[in-house]
């Protein structure tokens, strides 16, 4: 992001969605799915489990990874993996999807966005277009479109995890067209897309916008609890009112995880998987 009120560049850096789509490329990607592997992998997870759920985002799902699969601890019912690259949009997804369905075969499939622009498939003719034009408000709609005709076709049921607020008012004004976009798109499929706050309000103030919230029972100094309250998202370096390392990105990129305790991704991986657990 340029600025807190531009329109040309909305992204999950605070610097540019341009990084994110940099880093999209050289990070080459954030795919877990722990355990087995090979041209089997489908049959064998469902040995194992009963259901395989993906689960697709940007930089504040990847970031939360670890936190999304702490989540389902514990679980026999459900088997994660989570398909979320920096920078990336629905547009990019809905080119994934097939393969993954193919692969895993899930029975439920959840998507976050918190609307980049900079991915390849989200400009025209090479130039990107502005956060919240009515041309990235068709990219959106389209692409969702696609998404859940896609994996609705398969037998999965959809999570669409309302994205959080963030700082800029251009930004938080577009990350609430997406959600309504979702919203007005979600009843088209007979009560299998559904709609989830949970991710949103776990790191938000009732849906507004805050950096910090009360600490978690078990959060302490050392985590960063102060006066009963923590920080949940960017508050310096990279990523400053959009991400939830609350010391940004390590050396400004996205290859290297939060280097502090993070109660921001904490809490939103744990949304994310209750999402799933309990629909």
């Amino acid at each position: 992001m340029k600025s807190k009120g531009s329109a040309r560049t909305w992204t999950a850096s605070r610097r540019s969605w341009g990084s994110g789509l940099v880093t999209m490329v050289v990070a080459v990607g954030f795919f877990i799915s722990n355990g087995i592997s090979g041209e089997n992998v489908a049959a064998a997870t469902n040995r194992l489990h009963k259901t395989q759920a993906v689960i697709y985002g940007d930089s504040l799902t990847w970031e939360s990874t670890k936190y999304i699969a702490r989540g389902f601890l514990g679980n026999t019912t459900y088997r994660p993996h989570v398909h979320a690259y920096p920078g990336s949009a629905p547009c990019d997804w809905v080119e994934w999807l097939p393969a993954d369905i193919a692969k895993y075969h899930p029975t439920v499939i959840s998507l976050t966005t918190v609307g980049n622009n900079t991915t390849a498939c989200t400009m025209s003719n090479g130039q990107q277009l502005d956060a919240g034009s009515q041309a990235l408000q068709d990219n959106y709609r389209t692409a969702l479109t696609g998404f859940f005709s896609t994996a609705i076709a398969s037998g999965a049921r959809v999570i669409f995890n309302q994205g959080p607020p963030v700082e800029s008012p251009v930004g938080n004004a577009w990350v609430n067209e997406i959600n309504l976009i979702a919203a007005q798109l979600a009843p088209n499929y007979g009560g299998k897309v559904t709609i989830s706050s949970a991710a949103r309000l776990s790191v938000s103030n009732n849906g507004v916008f805050t950096t910090t919230l009360p600490c978690l029972a078990g959060e302490n100094k050392k985590d960063g609890c102060s006066a009963g309250v923590i920080d949940v998202r960017t508050v310096s370096g990279d990523g400053v009112g959009v991400h939830l390392c609350r010391n940004g990105f390590v050396g400004g990129t996205f290859r290297k995880p939060c280097d502090v305790y993070s109660s921001g991704e904490v809490r939103f991986g744990a949304a994310l998987a209750q999402a799933i657990r309990n629909p």
